[in-house]
């Protein structure tokens, strides 16, 4: 066998064949999260209202849990413990303890944006940030689980996303605007 040959043969058997993950029940999956703490797990959610845990060394979902009778449209793991999932759903935001398993009911309810949400985020300091088709922003202290700061009117359309970067301002983000809030 040649070198060339060989390298094919090699390429070939390392390449894997793409599969499709099986557990929502209908619609399209909204969103899609790897864990940093356990090696080759997935989160999903989806229209159907639901979040799916994969494994990806394995064919089967690991958990299912009904979450919301509305679509889903964002989840986050919470900064230091992946078993606390945020998730949003219309204009809520719902945490879930995932070892409570597929009979998981919402740990805390926040319903502080006005319109539907578009991305939630996580700080490592226990802020929960979520954009809306409203242009507004909300942060969320979870640890005395109030509203902490409303950036609103920042944006003249939607905000599709947040984030949370470390060491800098706060900042969202639309279209061409940044809009930055230093606490």
């Amino acid at each position: 066998m040649s070198e060339t040959e060989t390298a094919a043969a090699a390429a070939t058997s390392t390449e894997r064949k793409p599969r499709r993950l099986r557990g929502h029940k209908k619609g399209a999956v909204t969103c899609c999260v790897a864990s940093s703490a356990r090696p080759g797990v997935v989160a999903s959610s989806g229209e159907d209202g639901c979040l799916c845990w994969f494994d990806l060394r394995t064919k089967d979902v690991l958990l299912t849990i009904e979450a919301a009778n509305k679509p889903i449209s964002s989840i986050c793991f919470k900064s230091g413990n992946e078993d606390h999932v945020y998730v949003s759903a219309g204009n809520e935001i719902l945490s879930f303890d995932i070892r409570m398993g597929s009979q998981s009911k919402p740990l805390e309810t926040y319903n502080y944006n006005r319109d539907e949400i578009n991305q939630i985020a996580v700080s490592s300091k226990g802020y929960l940030a979520a954009a809306d088709d409203s242009g507004d922003i909300k942060i969320v202290n979870t640890t005395q689980k109030c509203l902490y700061k409303r950036l609103r009117e920042a944006h003249t359309s939607i905000c599709s996303s947040v984030q949370f970067i470390p060491w800098r301002p706060w900042t969202g983000y639309c279209y061409c605007s940044l809009f930055l809030c230093f606490i």
